[in-house]
């Protein structure tokens, strides 16, 4: 899914602006139909892109951090815009900072955290944005912010063990190439010209 900025006329042939959500824009203009609306023109949104371009350079393990953090400011009593906004601080100059005070702008906008969550979604996998949205019916956010950020770490944790399991072969192969290479640089050609010499036949 993206987000398409449009350009439509409405109704009373007013030209109005807005943003849909959906696959190719195609299903854009549909959507902006169901509006009750004219579509004059369908863009995929600069910001959008923009954000995208933030957005994968935050890794898991700062996304799990960062969770961890958020789940102690509120269990603490930080209301959430307010923890949310303190950790743009202590990220700052960090990708996460633009993604907070985006997410701290959304909610003070009425949308619920899951809801803002959902719009950063190539950072928020879909199993983080669902939890949330559970614990913001039950009422336990601190709790269920702090199972994600250990499931995000256990994450980075498999992936980093995976990374170590495959280096060394990796190096093996690395150096039986060069050997190899080595071996068909110098040393054949070097027995050819031995068995030469000596009228043996090669192997």
């Amino acid at each position: 899914m993206a987000v398409f900025e449009y350009v439509a006329l409405d109704l009373k042939g007013k030209k109005v602006r807005g943003f849909v959500e959906a696959g190719t824009p195609r299903e854009a203009r549909e959507k902006v139909r169901e509006l009750q609306l004219s579509p004059l023109e369908i863009i995929i949104s600069r910001e959008i892109l923009k954000r995208k371009r933030v957005e994968k350079r935050i890794s898991r393990e700062d996304l799990a951090l960062m969770t961890r953090q958020l789940s102690s400011l509120l269990k603490s009593g930080v209301p959430l815009v307010e923890a949310i906004n303190s950790l743009g601080k202590e990220f700052s100059g960090h990708p996460l900072e633009k993604i907070l005070a985006d997410i701290a702008s959304e909610l003070k906008g009425g949308k619920s955290f899951s809801e803002a969550l959902k719009i950063h979604s190539q950072i928020f996998p879909p199993f983080y944005i669902n939890m949330v949205r559970t614990a913001e019916e039950t009422g336990e956010l601190d709790r269920v912010l702090n199972r994600v950020a250990t499931l995000l770490f256990r994450e980075v944790s498999f992936q980093n063990k995976v990374k170590n399991a495959l280096a060394y072969p990796m190096v093996v192969l690395g150096v039986g190439s060069i050997v190899l290479f080595v071996l068909l640089w110098k040393v054949v050609p070097s027995l050819s010209k031995l068995f030469e010499e000596f009228n043996y036949p090669l192997p």
